[in-house]
């Protein structure tokens, strides 16, 4: 599996290993959301013990920056462009992705999740959505994101979606 975070004097800091080959890390610079980061971290981690991934946390950075032209350089010219994803990741099985995770204020609202889907679609095809707290199906969403795909206003594809517990990831879409 290429190592896709290797990038000449970009530094990255090992958030985790395993033996299976996954792999977290992150860039030692940019912006992180301080209220997301330790949950991308498990999250990472999750995918990286399971699927063997290599899961990069990807900080936020102005679209103007050399460094988005060299750590977003494969959005470029798609409808991602000058977005910045919360994770990259990588398998043997799958490629390389980008996934965006979503959480929302609580107390969780019946729109919430409809807004959810909207606004991590715009960011990546592949979606996290953090249901703790909260009484969500897996059928719930599934139902949710049909919805949303037969909406004529909604213009983004969804590939994948995941429902992130705070220990654990469940498939639920793709």
């Amino acid at each position: 599996m290429k190592d896709f975070i290797d990038k000449p004097d970009l530094n990255y800091i090992e958030v985790a290993s395993f033996p299976n080959g996954g792999r977290v890390v992150k860039y030692d610079f940019g912006e992180y959301n301080c209220h997301d980061v330790a949950d991308l971290e498990k999250i990472g981690i999750i995918k990286a013990r399971q699927e063997g991934a290599v899961v990069q946390i990807l900080p936020k950075i102005e679209k103007e920056s050399i460094y988005y032209n060299i750590i977003f350089a494969d959005l470029i010219g798609t409808i991602y462009d000058r977005k910045c994803p919360d994770l990259r990741v990588i398998t043997k099985k799958r490629g390389k992705y980008y996934v965006e995770y979503e959480s929302f204020t609580r107390p969780f609202k019946a729109r919430a999740l409809s807004r959810m889907l909207n606004r991590g679609s715009r960011q990546a095809n592949s979606i996290i959505i953090d249901v703790r707290e909260t009484s969500i199906t897996p059928a719930f969403v599934r139902r949710q994101i049909r919805r949303n795909l037969l909406d004529p206003d909604f213009k983004r594809p969804i590939k994948r979606v995941w429902i992130y517990n705070g220990n654990s990831l469940r498939k639920v879409w793709g």
